[in-house]
């Protein structure tokens, strides 16, 4: 035990002296540590945020071409459904007009009726519903059609197709023409004890291809035009919103000097675009 120094002893220190004990030293240590730690955990946590946003954004990139893919399929799906409810009712009709035929024993007729049919359903139904096609093929599957009316209304059906040259290369849904002419022809031409003209026209405005479907038959009266040619219309109207949305329209009346008249309006759209 070292008793303390008495008065007159001489004290003699061996070694570095003794610092004090710096507590400030200690602190400044410890914040620095503390600083480190909280620097490093905003580092990582910064880090982890990137990762989930960027996880999330991927996932919503993939939601939006799941959810695009969907209505697509759903689009052609409508389409398909569309396109289908037009060839059951021409063929009923068809089918109606060559049973007459043979019940007259008009057989020449009958074949001819027979062979054009053959070749309007080989032609429209190999195409696919959800495709468009030219105005020129479109065109040709009508006038297939019409010949096959021409045998039934010889001496009252009159047709007159005015397509300009430069608009026969735009594409239009196939067959979007059909139920309007079928409509020309069972509520005009049919009902009238007169050659009725059916007139086809195409041409292009400002807001892209306008088609025109027109009788100068009988005028319908408003119960008439309601019922009868409702579903036809419609599935006209419905086809054109599935494949444009609110870039097209479908606009009907009856005409001011008779008959009954359609037009289409739709975005002109070629092969080279």
């Amino acid at each position: 035990m070292i008793s303390e120094p008495t008065p007159g002893t001489v004290m003699i220190q061996v070694g570095p002296p003794t610092e004090p004990y710096d507590k400030k030293k200690e602190v400044g240590v410890v914040s620095q540590i503390a600083d480190q730690a909280l620097n490093g955990y905003f580092f990582f946590a910064a880090w982890g945020a990137l990762f989930l946003a960027l996880s999330y954004a991927a996932a919503v990139r993939s939601a939006e071409r799941e959810a695009a893919g969907y209505r697509a399929a759903a689009r052609d799906a409508e389409l398909r459904a569309l396109r289908y409810q037009v060839n059951p009712h021409f063929l009923f009709n068809t089918l109606n007009s060559l049973s007459t035929l043979i019940l007259k024993d008009h057989r020449d007729e009958a074949e001819k009726m027979i062979l054009n049919l053959s070749t309007f359903f080989r032609t429209s139904l190999t195409a696919d519903p959800t495709e468009d096609v030219v105005l020129a093929e479109e065109i040709r599957l009508q006038r297939l059609y019409l010949d096959i009316e021409a045998i039934r209304f010889p001496d009252r059906l009159i047709v007159d197709i005015r397509v300009p040259q430069e608009l026969t290369d735009a594409r239009v849904p196939c067959l979007i023409l059909q139920p309007l002419v079928e409509n020309a022809i069972k509520y005009g031409v049919s009902r009238a004890k007169r050659p009725v003209t059916l007139l086809i026209t195409a041409r292009q405005d400002s807001e892209g291809l306008v088609l025109s479907v027109e009788d100068d038959g009988e005028p319908l009266g408003e119960d008439q035009q309601l019922r009868g040619t409702g579903v036809g219309l419609k599935n006209v109207a419905d086809r054109l919103k599935a494949r444009f949305g609110g870039d097209a329209a479908c606009r009907y009346g009856p005409l001011p000097n008779g008959g009954f008249g359609v037009t289409l309006f739709m975005p002109l759209i070629r092969d080279d675009v």
